[in-house]
């Protein structure tokens, strides 16, 4: 099985650029490490925003990925409610991984999209199993593998920032 597959699709990646900058203006985005493009369509503004960037075992569980399908409304009419509609994707959002950081070792369900947005050859998605590591390239998508231990690490002094999505 390969873990990491490139996926095909012509978007306007400055458009992309554009909009993560301004949600980035917001002090939550920073705190919070990201912010969700999808979320319940029972959650109130402005918390739609960090409706679903956490883990989903934080959740009741009756929630789960499918849960989160209502685009936010900063993102519809954009190049992300056009991806999250082409590969029909649900709990999309915007993973911030500040500065020499890195998530722990852990195993999601499934397979995720990733576009990577703000990133460079020292961000490194890797599979602890498999002994192997990755770089994800700005601007192209993946299709990427999480049902066996992984994690991503940011040994870089700059951030990173990645739209991540749920692929059913």
């Amino acid at each position: 099985m390969d873990l990491i597959q490139e996926l095909p699709l012509d978007i306007n990646f400055e458009n992309v650029l554009t909009i993560t900058e301004k949600i980035q203006a917001h002090s939550m985005f920073n705190r919070l490490g990201g912010c969700s493009l999808q979320s319940r369509t029972s959650v109130p503004y402005p918390w739609k925003l960090f409706d679903g960037i956490g883990a989903l075992g934080d959740y009741p569980i009756d929630i789960n990925e499918t849960s989160f399908n209502e685009i936010n409304d900063e993102f519809k009419n954009t190049e992300f409610e056009k991806i999250i509609n082409h590969f029909k994707l649900y709990r999309s959002r915007l993973n911030l991984l500040k500065a020499k950081s890195n998530y722990s070792i852990h195993t999601d369900k499934g397979w995720r999209l990733h576009l990577p947005i703000h990133t460079n050859k020292q961000c490194r998605f890797y599979y602890s199993k498999y002994e192997k590591e990755f770089h994800l390239e700005a601007g192209k998508f993946y299709k990427v593998y999480v049902g066996t231990p992984h994690t991503f690490f940011n040994s870089s002094n700059d951030k990173r920032i990645h739209f991540v999505a749920t692929i059913i």
